[in-house]
């Protein structure tokens, strides 16, 4: 999933993430990652992935799993580059929803 698009001349500095998940019953979160990029030694960009906890936290009133997690992060992304975020999980038996926010800000390259 696509989260930002950062733009030329600046660059993008995550303070925050929040995810949340609402699964069908009887499924798991196996993939929960924030996808930024930075510069290589080459002078190219480079992913650099951010691994994030997401904890069970209940049934919503359709009966699907809640999993939602919150984390301080410090992580940069590079001018002409994009932020995704990738979301896996045990199963595939109808659909999913994820809802995923960040805070930081936008600083001169």
């Amino acid at each position: 999933m696509l989260l930002f698009s950062v733009p030329n001349g600046r660059r993008l500095v995550i303070e925050t993430i929040t995810a949340r998940a609402a699964l069908p019953a009887g499924e798991e979160p196996d993939l929960s990652e924030l996808l930024t990029n930075t510069t290589s030694t080459g002078g190219g960009a480079a992913v650099v992935i951010h691994e994030m906890l997401v904890v069970r936290q209940g049934l919503d009133l359709n009966g699907r799993g809640v999993f939602a997690g919150t984390h301080p992060i410090r992580a940069y992304s590079e001018p002409n580059t994009f932020v995704f975020f990738q979301f896996g999980r045990s199963g595939n038996t109808s659909g999913a929803e994820m809802i995923v926010s960040l805070s930081g800000s936008l600083v001169d390259a």
